[in-house]
């Protein structure tokens, strides 16, 4: 084989290793440039914001933070991306009765909850917690999901990347994590 061809398909090799890390995991926390981009009042006390890149990337990384009283209760997670030309934003949440748990579906797929939130637990999906393993993950996103699903069986609900979404932990010096985090 020529040297050429040698010196093409590592270059190739160190591309494509370069864009795997670059595509955002479940968990991770948007880097710079990432703004707000749409804000959900779920009610008067309540609110999550929908943050991404303010100028739209090939495959655009979107995250969640969730709050209540106007403070943090929820840090930026990652979770989902849409290709080029999808529509913009536009969301729809399922809550349970007593409106402890929210699931949130972008309207032109009502039926694909993204993530979860609960304000009873504090619990988030699919935020990760250190250290959990890729099956408590899974596990984790498929018990906050079941009691929504049965409270709302007419729209057939079902939890986007249940088994695709993998944890990861966040990156050393992310801006968005405290100095004392160990994740």
């Amino acid at each position: 084989m020529d040297s050429r061809w040698i010196g093409i398909i590592i270059f190739l090799l160190v591309i494509i290793t370069a864009v795997s890390f670059l595509r955002p995991r479940s968990g991770e926390r948007p880097g710079p440039n990432v703004g707000e981009l749409r804000v959900l009042e779920i009610d008067e006390d309540r609110t999550v914001r929908i943050m991404g890149r303010l100028l739209r990337d090939h495959r655009q990384a979107y995250y969640y933070q969730v709050e209540q009283g106007g403070e943090v209760i929820a840090e930026p997670a990652f979770f989902g991306s849409l290709p080029p030309g999808s529509p913009m934003l536009t969301f729809q949440w399922y809550e349970m009765d007593d409106k402890s748990l929210v699931g949130f579906a972008v309207e032109h797929r009502p039926s694909e909850v993204l993530f979860l939130y609960d304000f009873d637990t504090g619990e988030s999906w699919p935020a990760h917690e250190g250290g959990e393993s890729v099956a408590v993950f899974q596990a984790r996103g498929h018990a906050m999901f079941e009691p929504l699903a049965a409270a709302h069986p007419e729209a057939g609900l079902t939890l986007r990347h249940a088994e695709g979404l993998r944890p990861l932990p966040h990156p050393p010096g992310s801006p968005y994590l405290d100095d004392d985090a160990d994740d």
